[in-house]
């Protein structure tokens, strides 16, 4: 689909396309789409804009011409039409014709000095603007410094004012355009919090004739914090900021060019250590070795504490951890009695050790307290004793001690839970009576005290045992938190954000924000894992200042 000027071929200037904002085949809308053109007059032509004007057709609305220094631009607003299918080009109706720079020859009385040539062209009265640009009418919540241009004559001075929804002045300054044909002026729009905002950009000058901006209006304005992406056509369009176009590696790291929202890019770390470039992640295993030592060989006398006399107790000597031989008792009626197992009984009242030796190396002693009459037990000489544990686990005999009667129940008190509470918790603890006490048979309701904490495991170990070594394989499972995200700053504190903006950003810092730069909330880190958080003190973000506590949280933010 080609874009034509027929005028042109005889007018002596040539016209391109430079812009399009109309696609083939999808519905062309008034409000919306354009076409941009370049007007270049021949060598020995200028295009004084005043001798230009157009024609309406079935696809052409209507066009607006502004001074591009000694080129000509002519934006062809489109009417509402499907793009046809059956034509290869659409003419656009622009009437007028490119001057010729005059050149007159002056001949002086003769003489022996040559003929002079002097070049005289058409002088401008009355230097004049003759349109602008603004990329989109949106501006983002956190504040924009926006390029708006203002195209026109060398010599044109006009005045530009912003003012807000309650008219104050937000920025003002009077501009001459220069031999370039255009002004660029970059307009400070400050940050909102919540709600919206309107601006209105005013152009004025000292002469009515400077103002030659034929349909474009001298006032339009800015809209900031409504959900929308464009208001009016007031400029090309540029890309919005932050569309990743492409990405690349630089070693094993990712990175991505995005758009800046100013019709250029930037370049931003994506990941660190990326597969995508080649990265290999390195695998550890950790092997344990342990020697266990040999098993304690030992002698231990079970059976009861007290006994009452004419009635047979029962002692073992246990041989522990090796199988025993020869047993060899001492101590009252147990005296020189050589089994493992004995049964006796004492005829006289009082307290007797009795000792037990196992294959003539290892012994140990047990005292029994005999009395006329049976005694009575109680909790406290029961010797229970509960451990601490951990919180939900079942109490089992593992979890307690006991030096007389057997442990029926232990509950959490006034409960039949039979598992560790957290913290520190009262147990009912059922124990019945063992023979040998005036009790014997009956069930002791005691209590005990342990402390219940929450489980801490982090580690599953799987363990092979032989005879002298055993094999440990220890398996750690570490959870990772999000990525940080990186971002190019200065790299050391500034104390005020004007040097933050002027500081060089040297250094890498990273948070654990969702967009591209921290906001307020945010974290800042010094290091990628998050291992240490940035010092206070004011840095730069893209075209934000933020301000760091000492905690590396963003309190507050500003446009530079």
């Amino acid at each position: 689909m080609a874009i034509l000027n027929f005028n042109a071929n005889i007018c002596n200037y040539t016209t391109k396309v430079v812009s399009k904002s109309a696609i083939p085949g999808s519905l062309s809308t008034n409000n919306y789409e354009y076409i941009d053109l370049e007007m270049i007059p021949d060598t020995g032509y200028y295009m004084p804009i005043s001798n230009f004007g157009y024609e309406q057709n079935e696809y052409i609305d209507y066009v607006t011409f502004m001074q591009n220094g000694n080129h000509l631009r002519a934006r062809a607003y489109l009417k509402q039409f499907n793009w046809p299918t059956e034509r290869t080009s659409i003419e656009v109706l622009i009437k007028g014709c490119a001057e010729k720079v005059i050149l007159t020859t002056t001949t002086a009385a003769p003489t022996t000095q040559p003929p002079t040539t002097t070049t005289t062209t058409t002088t401008l009265a009355c230097p004049y603007i003759s349109g602008y640009f603004i990329n989109k009418s949106i501006i983002e919540d956190r504040g924009e410094n926006r390029l708006f241009k203002v195209y026109g004559v060398s010599g044109a001075t006009f005045t530009y004012i912003i003012t807000d929804s309650s008219v104050n002045t937000i920025q003002t300054d009077t501009i001459t355009i220069g031999n370039s044909g255009t002004a660029e002026i970059y307009l400070n729009i400050p940050r909102i919090t919540s709600g919206t905002e309107q601006y209105t950009v005013t152009l004025s000058a000292a002469e009515d004739c400077i103002m030659q901006l034929q349909t474009q209006p001298k006032a339009f304005k800015l809209f900031q914090g409504e959900d929308i992406k464009w208001k009016g056509d007031t400029s090309e369009c540029c890309e919005e900021a932050d569309v990743l176009i492409t990405t690349y590696c630089d070693g094993v790291d990712q990175y991505g060019t995005y758009t800046d929202g100013q019709c250029g890019t930037y370049n931003q770390l994506i990941e660190a250590n990326s597969v995508a470039c080649g990265y290999v992640a390195t695998t550890t295993t950790t092997t344990t070795t342990t020697t266990t030592a040999p098993p304690v060989l030992s002698a231990t006398i079970t059976g009861p504490t007290v006994g009452t006399t004419g009635t047979n107790i029962t002692l073992v000597g246990e041989d522990n951890n090796f199988t025993g031989t020869t047993w060899a008792w001492t101590g009252g009626s147990a005296a020189g009695l050589t089994s493992k197992s004995i049964t006796f009984t004492e005829s006289s009242t009082g307290t007797v050790t009795y000792g037990v030796t196992i294959d003539g190396t290892y012994s140990d002693t047990h005292d029994v307290t005999w009395s006329a009459t049976p005694p009575t037990l109680t909790c406290a000489g029961t010797g229970f004793n509960l451990s601490d544990g951990t919180t939900g686990d079942t109490i089992t005999a593992s979890d307690y001690t006991i030096t007389n009667g057997t442990v029926l129940s232990v509950y959490q008190q006034g409960t039949t839970d039979d598992t560790y509470a957290a913290g520190l918790t009262t147990y009912d603890v059922s124990i019945q009576v063992p023979a040998g006490y005036s009790n014997a048979g009956a069930t002791l309701a005691c209590t005990a005290t342990a402390t219940g904490t929450s489980p801490t495991t982090t580690t599953t170990t799987t363990t092979t045992t032989t005879t002298t070594t055993t094999t440990t394989t220890t398996t750690t499972t570490t959870t990772t938190a999000a990525p940080l995200t990186s971002f190019s700053t200065n790299s050391t504190a500034e104390t005020s954000s004007a040097a933050a903006c002027s500081a060089p950003t040297g250094g890498t810092k990273y948070h654990n924000g969702s967009g591209t730069y921290p906001t307020t909330g945010d974290t800042v880190y010094d290091t990628s894992n998050g291992s240490s958080t940035t010092g206070a003190g004011f840095y730069k973000a893209g075209a934000l200042w933020i301000e760091l506590n000492s905690s590396g949280v963003v309190i507050d933010e500003g446009i530079c």
